[in-house]
């Protein structure tokens, strides 16, 4: 009886030193697979930039607007600056009376109408 007894103790440990061993050896391919994969996604994303930057149209021309003026600290009157209470109105009316106040940079939005441009 105590040699079946220890027989199945030894059994038992060796049952569990296996799973134990099986499931580092799981750990290990899980963490491996993982990197693996993370490797691949960011080789994809690089060449993925790659081919982007490839498709850029090298040939367009290079702007260099001269923004100068703004340095001189004027307001930006926007949509024609304010008239009375309303704040903009990007009308002729507005512009006049804010020419008159001295703005000399004004933001606009036309549209076209029947008539022509408003």
């Amino acid at each position: 009886m105590q040699k079946n007894r220890k027989a199945l103790w030894a059994a038992a440990f060796a049952v569990l030193a296996l799973a134990a061993a099986l499931s580092v050896y799981a750990l290990y391919r899980v963490k491996h697979v993982y990197s693996t994969l993370l490797e691949r996604i960011d080789r994809a994303g690089e060449q993925a930039v790659d081919y982007l930057k490839s498709q850029v149209d090298t040939d367009r021309p290079v702007y260099t607007f001269d923004y100068s003026w703004m340095d001189a600290g004027q307001y930006v009157a926007h949509a024609f600056g304010g008239i009375g209470r309303d704040t903009y109105t990007n009308s002729l009316e507005a512009f006049e009376v804010n020419y008159a106040r001295g703005h000399r940079i004004f933001e606009v939005d036309m549209d076209y109408t029947r008539g022509g441009i408003r």
